[in-house]
């Protein structure tokens, strides 16, 4: 909790030089010059001057920052390293490459005073104290990991719902339903970014049956895994009550507004937009029960 803190106000941070003598370590921002190469050549994009690196953020390469832990400012070091196997420059997957670095400065953020007035500063909340926040923030990280754990969980059902279930047929409405919902949601975020499906498609070098093919096929994957909740959910006799689906709601509502209490009137247009999602939300939210109460199970085996 206490890290998550940190990271919110050091947002807010100066930059600071480290005091004289000090050598670099992990969590400080070195400014760098670095060359590297392959087979005694130079490559592309393997050289920078004066470069911002946070050491241990794990932007460059396995290593990289490691090997440069303990250094001082003015000193050079050789870096003999390896590109991973899995590199996305595929030129460079696996080869070992030399880094010959000189350390210019070496800075750290310095805070901000940790004051409750800053943190809501910072969020754009009303926390009345630094206690209110820490449990606030927990609850957030503890509600991020669960919704983490369950798209995790969700992927391993729906692999297990298309390769080792057999459906007799799905519904060609409901399959045209969750494809025309698909096809909009693209379009959408393609409208978003003031590009037509057209160019979109263009650029992808795709025609549009492709596209509902692939959309298809998404569609496909995305209802079997829903039909075997809802058959799970129907043998183990799981529901979801009126009281939950509210909760659920006032969840939401908390969330977009980051804790903050609303004026009545914007309050009760967004509780209203989600009472015409009530059917959804069921749904949601049994499906989760449902995927709860498998992990639960396989836990006890």
């Amino acid at each position: 909790m206490q890290t998550e803190l940190v990271r919110i106000f050091k947002s807010a941070g100066k930059l600071v030089d480290k005091k004289e003598g000090a050598t670099l370590e992990k969590g400080d921002i070195a400014f760098l010059d670095f060359s590297g190469e392959i087979d005694n050549k130079a490559f592309e994009g393997g050289k920078a001057k004066n470069y911002e690196l946070e050491i241990g953020s794990n932007s460059f390469i396995p290593g990289f920052e490691d090997q440069m832990v303990g250094m001082k400012v003015g000193e050079k070091r050789d870096l003999n390293l390896t590109f991973p196997k899995d590199y996305h420059e595929k030129t460079y997957a696996g080869k070992p490459v030399l880094f010959k670095v000189k350390l210019n400065s070496i800075k750290e953020v310095q805070l901000p005073e940790m004051t409750v007035e800053k943190l809501n500063e910072l969020m754009k909340t009303q926390y009345k104290n630094l206690d209110e926040a820490k449990e606030d923030i927990k609850k957030r990280m503890d509600r991020n990991q669960q919704e983490h754990a369950n798209q995790m969980n969700t992927m391993l059902l729906t692999q297990f719902a298309n390769e080792d279930c057999q459906f007799s047929h799905i519904p060609k409405s409901l399959l045209d339903r969750e494809v025309n919902l698909l096809y909009q949601q693209f379009a959408n975020q393609m409208q978003q970014i003031k590009m037509s499906v057209e160019d979109a498609l263009k650029i992808q070098n795709q025609t549009k049956e492709q596209l509902y093919q692939r959309l298809t096929e998404q569609a496909t994957r995305a209802i079997k895994l829903v039909l075997v909740l809802e058959e799970i959910g129907d043998l183990e006799k799981i529901s979801v009550s009126e009281a939950e689906i509210n909760q659920e709601i006032e969840e939401r509502i908390k969330e977009i507004s980051n804790n903050q209490e609303l004026p009545k009137e914007q309050y009760d247009a967004i509780k209203n937009y989600f009472v015409t999602q009530k059917e959804l939300i069921e749904s949601m939210l049994t499906n989760k029960k449902v995927v709860d109460l498998i992990i639960k199970k396989n836990l006890a085996r």
